[in-house]
């Protein structure tokens, strides 16, 4: 049974994610970021599942898909509260951000680097 609700929720992850990430560079879906804020606040134990999708999104996607998922690793930072920044800090995400299909679009780096501080 726990396999099926574990099916359930990354489905419903990707969905969202896809939602939240495809269109035009900068063109976020943010009603679907609001509902992934309100998934990770109500429970924080999918922020793994989330970062996983978000990081696939990330090394597959066209560079609007990969803005928009950099647009969307920025609010969950920014919105998100001390318990889901602990785990939003992870190993693979650091990683994907740090790689190279990032680091050699001038405009993915650039958000990254005006980002980073806030």
């Amino acid at each position: 049974m726990a396999e099926i609700s574990d099916v359930f929720l990354r489905s419903q992850a990707e969905e969202l994610v896809k939602k939240a990430t495809n269109g035009s560079s900068g063109t976020t879906d943010w009603s679907s970021i609001l509902k992934i804020f309100s998934i990770i606040d109500s429970s924080p134990n999918i922020i793994p599942i989330f970062l996983s999708i978000i990081c696939k999104h990330l090394a597959n996607g066209k560079k609007g898909v990969s803005l928009n998922c950099l647009i969307l690793v920025d609010a969950l930072f920014k919105n998100s509260k001390k318990t889901q920044l602990s785990l939003l800090q992870s190993p693979m995400l650091i990683q994907q951000l740090n790689s190279p299909l990032i680091q050699r679009n001038p405009e993915l780096h650039n958000f990254l680097f005006r980002s980073t501080p806030s």
